[in-house]
């Protein structure tokens, strides 16, 4: 069966529609939980009479839970949409008796840091920027995310997301600006969320076996896309990410949804209003850890 404790807990919060232009929502973990993923689902779906609900802005760690930001598609009218933040948390140290046998005592501790790197600016590319956060060395990656907030001024439309997702031990944003709003040479951040681990588990090796689990969806539809991954037997989702087809061109898809579902991960993406990039491929990511005792 799967280790006492160790599968992570998903708790979220969910904004009203009160916001015309943009929202945000902030869930923490319940103490003594500490956060190891999370993501984002904004206002409006695949419905929406012009196929351009909200997009992502912010998905990103934060304290001990996980932030969230988004907003209308520049100039698509798509107005008063809520936001919700889901984070996934677990227990800093497992003490566990009569476990895995009679008598016997077991000890999980697991540390948690978060890795950032900014980049772009004004001396940046002018339309969209791509950056890596890598664990430092003895870490693993669970999760990770972005921030595109770093605006020299408030503007209703910071740019938009179009890539968070896992990369081998890094964690990988693009960023790239709203079309038709004339915000340029942004600054954007990524965070990858780290662990590591000390156990004294006799009959279980640690770290534990981590995989990341990918599938990609065609581009058989016009103005978006959706994927969802789920982790093997015995594993647990620590996080996910999205990824679009398309970087060639200076406004690729961007995401509306980057969240965990079930025990895996689900994405939405599609066309930036007024850009016409259409038909474009979108592949989902889920990190996935092994929770399965002897």
């Amino acid at each position: 069966g799967n280790i006492p404790g160790i599968v992570p807990v998903m708790t979220t919060c969910t904004t009203d529609t009160d916001q015309q232009f943009e929202n945000s929502c902030e869930v923490q973990c319940a103490s003594p939980l500490i956060v190891i993923g999370g993501g984002c689902a904004v206002g409006g779906s695949l419905t929406e009479s012009n196929h351009h609900p909200w997009r992502l802005t912010t998905s990103r760690p934060y304290k001990q839970g996980w932030k969230c930001l988004g907003g209308e598609d520049f100039e698509s009218k798509v107005y008063h949409k809520n936001i919700t933040a889901f984070a996934l948390c677990v227990q800093p140290k497992i003490v566990q008796s009569n476990f895995p046998k009679p008598g016997e005592t077991t000890v999980l501790e697991t540390e948690v840091l978060v890795a950032s790197t900014t980049g772009g600016g004004k001396k940046g590319p002018q339309f969209g920027t791509t950056l890596a956060a890598p664990c430092p060395a003895g870490y693993k990656l669970m999760s990770g995310g972005c921030d595109t907030t770093f605006q020299d001024k408030p503007n209703t439309h910071p740019w938009r997301l179009t890539n968070s997702y896992p990369d081998s031990n890094d964690w990988i944003c693009e960023a790239n600006e709203d079309f038709g709003s004339g915000l340029y040479h942004q600054t954007i951040a990524a965070y990858a969320v780290c662990a590591k681990w000390q156990s004294k588990f006799e009959y279980i090796s640690f770290p534990p076996d981590l995989k990341t689990v990918t599938i990609q969806v065609g581009p058989e539809r016009q103005f978006e896309n959706e994927c969802s991954v789920t982790c093997p037997n015995g594993y647990a989702v620590t996080g996910g990410g999205c990824q679009v087809s398309d970087s060639t061109n200076h406004h690729p898809w961007r995401l509306t949804y980057s969240y965990p579902h079930g025990n895996g991960w689900s994405c939405v993406a599609g066309e930036d209003f007024g850009s016409k990039v259409y038909h474009q491929d979108l592949t989902c990511h889920a990190n996935c850890m092994k929770v399965v005792g002897p």
